[in-house]
């Protein structure tokens, strides 16, 4: 169940940054991931947190979408990765939306490497492929994520239209991080 705060919260930011209560369905959502992934590279035997951590010592820069289309495929042939990916976020997708919701037909993976520059993905919102701005997307991390790591970014909702109106206006590729 979400608190008022919580609500609240997404209302005013767009976003809300919560723990999922159900660890077991994301652990093996970890467990999942991480045996794709090691199906196409060197066999190691360390944890799933230290395999994310270190990937970039067992995959080679330029084998990396590679790897990664790999790893989506197989997350999206595995009946009940969806199920588990639901049920890691149920708590909070039903606060939100109700527990009657569509969910897209594939998941997907982004693997950011350290110093890669190629493998992180421009600013973007789903709104511009098609996608419906009242959609709820959960990302889950599969290691610890740190501010520091810029990881993601989010825009505040007042700068959203103006935001828009650049991104349609101009490439998207071409607008840097800046102040607004």
């Amino acid at each position: 169940m979400l608190s008022l705060s919580e609500l609240n919260s997404f209302q005013k930011n767009g976003y809300l940054i919560k723990k999922s209560n159900d660890l077991k369905s994301l652990n093996k959502i970890q467990d999942l991931v991480s045996k794709y992934l090691l199906k196409d590279s060197k066999k190691v035997r360390i944890s799933n947190s230290d395999y994310f951590k270190t990937l970039h010592k067992y995959v080679k820069k330029n084998q990396l979408n590679g790897f990664r289309i790999n790893a989506i495929n197989s997350i999206n042939k595995n009946s009940k990765f969806r199920d588990l990916y639901y049920n890691s976020s149920r708590e909070l997708l039903d606060g939100l939306v109700g527990n009657e919701i569509a969910m897209q037909k594939k998941i997907n993976l982004s693997i950011q490497m350290p110093n890669d520059n190629k493998s992180m993905l421009p600013m973007h919102s789903d709104i511009y492929a098609g996608e419906s701005p009242f959609e709820v997307v959960v990302w889950i991390p599969l290691m610890d994520v740190k501010k520091s790591t810029h990881s993601m970014f989010i825009t505040s909702p007042k700068h959203n239209v103006k935001i828009n109106k650049e991104i349609t206006k101009n490439n998207p590729k071409k607008i840097k991080k800046r102040k607004i």
